[in-house]
């Protein structure tokens, strides 16, 4: 009855040393995985930061670049009226001058 006591006493060793590299194992992954979980949200939160930067200027840039299409439309319009006054004074001007000849 040692012998069959000892045996059965080595495959518990056995077992117990099977569990305790397994758990070892686990371990080790958990805290793997835990480091690539914390790097991944850190990354995350760093391209979030610079992507909420990146809208604000983007928005910024459309903000002024409307205001300024807008101010050209203007001038561009004032200009076409201004033309047309100065064409209105030249065929003025052109029908007097051909009166005179």
């Amino acid at each position: 009855e040692v012998s069959t006591h000892s045996a059965a006493g080595g495959s518990a060793g056995g077992i117990i040393g099977l569990l305790e590299v397994a758990e070892s194992d686990f371990s080790k992954l958990l805290a793997e995985v835990e480091a690539d979980e914390k790097s991944a949200q850190s990354e995350y939160e760093a391209q979030t930061k610079a992507n909420k930067l990146a809208k604000a200027e983007k928005e910024t840039a459309l903000k002024y670049k409307t205001k300024e299409k807008a101010e050209t439309e203007k001038e561009l319009e004032e200009l076409k009226s201004d033309i047309e006054g100065e064409q209105s004074e030249l065929d003025a001007v052109l029908d007097y001058y051909s009166g005179i000849k």
